[in-house]
Formats: C-alpha cells, sequence, structure tokens
C-alpha cells in the first residue's frame, strides 16, 4: 500500500452569517483505498440526515430545544474532502491529491498532483474548469467559507505548452550566455500550487486570493441580490486597471 486516503467533513453552525463563515474541520477516518473512504463518506451523508431529522422533531416537541436552536443554532455539513497521503513519508503533509465533494456527496473537484513537485502541473483541460471570470463562487477551507467572484480560471494545457516553450529559450539563452551546459531540469516547472482560481473578495476590500481548486465550490446558499451587484463592480473596476 503506497497510500492512504484521509476523510474529512468541514461543518459550520448554521448562524454563522452568510457569505463569512468560520468553519472546522472533523476527522472521519483513513482508509486504505478512495473506494473505501467514498463508501463511509455516503455513510455519513445517511448519518447525518438522520441526526438532522432526530434533532428537529425534538426541536419541534421542546420548547426549550427551540430557544436553544433559535438562539444558538447546530451545526451542519458544507462538504468532505479525501485526501490521499503517501505511505511511510516523513511527514503527513506530503499531499499526493486532494477530492472535494458537496454536502450531499456529489464529487465537486479534484487535484492529481503531490505537493512535493514531483508532478508537475501541466495545465488543465478546458473541460475540466468549471467557472469562469465573473463567476460567484464559494471557497470552502478548513477554516473558513466565503464567496468571492472568479477573476482568472486555472492555467490549461495550452497555457502550459507557451510558458514551457518560453521558459525553455530562457533557459538555453542563460545557459549559454554563462557558458554552462543546458539541462532541461534547470527549468522551473508548475505545480499543485498552480492549479487554482485567482478570486477577489466581495466584502473584503477588494482583497485577492489564489484558492487551490478543490476548495471551490458553486454557492451552498442564495446569493443575495446586493452581492451580485458588489461582484459586478469588481469585475468591472478590475477590468478597467487592466487595459
Amino acid at each position: 500500500m503506497d497510500s492512504i486516503f484521509k476523510l474529512t467533513e468541514i461543518r459550520a453552525n448554521n448562524k454563522e452569517p452568510y457569505p463569512n463563515r468560520k468553519t472546522y474541520e472533523s476527522d472521519c477516518g483513513y482508509f486504505s483505498t478512495l473506494e473505501k473512504a467514498e463508501e463511509r463518506l455516503r455513510e455519513m451523508i445517511e448519518i447525518n440526515a438522520q441526526c438532522e431529522e432526530r434533532y428537529f422533531k425534538s426541536q419541534t416537541a421542546d420548547e426549550e430545544m427551540d430557544k436553544y436552536e433559535n438562539e444558538f443554532g447546530h451545526d451542519i455539513t458544507l462538504a468532505f474532502n479525501i485526501t490521499e497521503y503517501k505511505v511511510d513519508a516523513p511527514s503527513l503533509l506530503d499531499i499526493q491529491s486532494m477530492r472535494s465533494y458537496t454536502a450531499k456527496g456529489i464529487f465537486n473537484d479534484e487535484s492529481l498532483l503531490d505537493n512535493a513537485g514531483i508532478r508537475p502541473f501541466e495545465g488543465r483541460k478546458q473541460s475540466k474548469i468549471r467557472f469562469k471570470r465573473g463567476d460567484i463562487v464559494e471557497v470552502i477551507t478548513r477554516t473558513n467559507s466565503e464567496l468571492v467572484v472568479v477573476w482568472d480560471a486555472q492555467p490549461t494545457e495550452d497555457d502550459y505548452r507557451v510558458f514551457l516553450k518560453i521558459a525553455r529559450e530562457r533557459y538555453r539563452n542563460l545557459c549559454i550566455e554563462k557558458g554552462l551546459d543546458y539541462d532541461e531540469r534547470g527549468i522551473f516547472d508548475w505545480d499543485y500550487s498552480d492549479d487554482s482560481y485567482l478570486v477577489f473578495s466581495i466584502k473584503n476590500d477588494y482583497m485577492h486570493s489564489h484558492p487551490w481548486s478543490p476548495y471551490v465550490f458553486a454557492p451552498t446558499m442564495q446569493v443575495p441580490e446586493q452581492l451580485k451587484e458588489l461582484a459586478k463592480e469588481i469585475i468591472e473596476k478590475e477590468s478597467e486597471n487592466y487595459k
């Protein structure tokens, strides 16, 4: 067995103000195969549905429970992640791949890249890019969830070929200039962190970030009209800046 697969659940309190919510990660087990991790994911969804049903039955029948819900709320599932780790590695940070799923267990996205950079990122197929400029998406991580607007999607395979051609030419010229032997291993390559979107925060002073593809979801709740207008303003402003 070369890898283990860790299943985690991302949860938040339903009273957290949308669209910026604090989240936390709950471990759901380690598995020898992806299939076993996904099987447990489906079991978790059934368990969550049963717990939710019992909770609301209790709330309806108990006035104190109703008051508690109104004041404190309860935790809900936002997403699931299955992270593949290398076995017998010096660190559990040696991630081999990441897959994400919605709260209902629907596949969201994946990045099949190791974070050690052994397998370079060579761009995405166009069909694997789910969002485009102007789309409002929800970035869900182990610590927070936020609505943002997309400015740039991941680089494509064509983008990678252009990058590689330019990088080879520049490095070859540098080797000639310095009197060095040309070796393509000296070219800096793309890694898993390049498999990401460029997004702007809608409510946080136009701050930008580069969320990893598996963390980017379609909005889990209806987007308020005010935020849609703010997102349009951001795109229009940035378009003017890049003219």
